[in-house]
């Protein structure tokens, strides 16, 4: 079963687009394509707003790729760093959850925040990566920092 997924970031909708490409069987990219979906040129342009997170069969997981303009939503946050690392116990649980739900859905999901906590209004894209034993092992994120049309996102 697919879930429907609301995006209304333009850039986010090309990106989910670009992802689906790459889709076999599986309904899910393998890793092997993974750097060929990084070097799409609207994947290249949102790098600056993008999180890559590796999901090793031991282990937790470790941030490969975090963007210049993810400081504000992902504090302390640099590549190579495990999740268990980041010092906010608020943080890691905000950043864990949604990374957990797509390893247990193996679909792509779209979130949205409205500036709460000090963070700025964004979207984000999050698309998942599979193995030969579909085991979710690495998740591409992207974030859309710019304004969200709020009242379209709640009629």
């Amino acid at each position: 079963m697919i879930n429907w997924i609301d995006i209304l970031s333009p850039k986010l909708r090309q990106l989910h687009q670009d992802w689906i490409h790459y889709r076999g069987n599986f309904l899910m990219p393998s890793v092997t394509d993974y750097n060929a979906f990084a070097s799409v040129e609207t994947v290249e342009e949102s790098s600056a707003s993008s999180a890559a997170v590796l999901l090793p069969a031991e282990g937790g997981p470790v941030f490969k790729h975090i963007g210049l303009h993810l400081t504000n939503i992902i504090p302390d946050c640099k590549p190579g760093m495990r999740f268990a690392e980041l010092r906010s116990p608020v943080t890691r649980a905000a950043v864990t959850a949604p990374y957990h739900r797509i390893v247990t859905a193996r679909q792509p999901e779209v979130r949205r925040n409205r500036g709460s906590h000090g963070a700025p209004d964004f979207e984000m894209l999050m698309l998942p990566f599979c193995d030969a034993r579909l085991h979710v092992r690495i998740i591409h994120t992207i974030y859309d920092l710019a304004g969200i049309d709020w009242k379209r996102a709640f009629k």
